[in-house]
């Protein structure tokens, strides 16, 4: 009977070892964020939109973003509109296609957080890139003598 009582007790340690977060995915995590450690706790969605605020593809997006506003050029307001809306696309649906990724491994630790304050972010770039899309201004009837 012993035997048996041990049997479901080192099953359900083994399942808890796979699913809860530990050294497993300690690799996913100095990966991606090599300066995170456990004690940091959990990224919250504020902690990961600085992070990809900061990142490269982010400044880089903000600076295209905000070149194309002021210049207000056809070309470069196009090109901050299919990006940045482009990664918000991406950054909205990524906990879907997590799934056995890295990423997904990462989220699971806690070293990656919610995408969806960033995503935002970048949608809202876009749609305030499309709103101040230049328009073409009609020329004034002639008066009528």
């Amino acid at each position: 009977m012993t035997r048996r009582a041990s049997r479901p007790c080192g099953r359900i340690s083994l399942g808890a070892a796979l699913v809860l977060p530990g050294p497993a995915f300690a690799q996913a995590c100095e990966k991606l964020r090599p300066g995170w450690t456990l004690q940091d706790g959990p990224l919250g969605p504020v902690q990961e939109w600085a992070a990809m605020a900061a990142s490269l593809p982010g400044l880089i997006l903000l600076g295209l973003f905000l070149f194309a506003l002021f210049l207000r050029f056809r070309v470069l307001m196009a090109l901050s509109l299919f990006l940045t809306g482009v990664m918000a696309a991406m950054l909205l649906t990524a906990p879907m296609w997590d799934g056995d990724t890295l990423a997904g491994a990462a989220r699971a630790e806690g070293c990656l957080g919610p995408p969806w304050m960033a995503g935002l972010w970048f949608g809202v770039m876009s749609v305030f890139t499309l709103l101040r899309w230049p328009r073409h201004k009609v020329p004034p009837r002639p008066r009528a003598r």
